[in-house]
């Protein structure tokens, strides 16, 4: 007697489902976000089956990070490696020569 294919898609989606939990965060948790978003919303786009969830890692494409502020005085703290005071001249070396 065979098993209806109900019974099979809890296991199958679970195991897609921990698939997507187990992928690096950084890449991908904006990924999960989405998903945990969508279906407190009522649109469960979970995956089914694990070829599924990699094929929703695989295409992910996130979300443009927004561009760093610069700090006014980066310019200033190291030029070629060596220490520079405020004004842009480097500072004298220990034994009295200049960087």
């Amino acid at each position: 007697m065979g098993f209806p294919f109900g019974q099979f898609t809890a296991p199958v989606q679970s195991i897609a489902i921990g698939f997507l939990q187990q992928a690096d965060q950084r890449r991908y948790g904006g990924l999960w976000s989405e998903l945990e978003n969508n279906f407190t919303r009522g649109r469960d786009h979970y995956p089914q089956a694990l070829t599924n969830a990699y094929n929703l890692l695989l295409n992910y494409k996130a979300a443009p990070l927004p561009p760093q502020k610069r700090r006014e005085n980066d310019h200033n703290e190291y030029v070629s490696g060596s220490e520079c005071r405020p004004n842009g001249n480097p500072r004298p070396r220990t034994d009295g020569k200049m960087s």
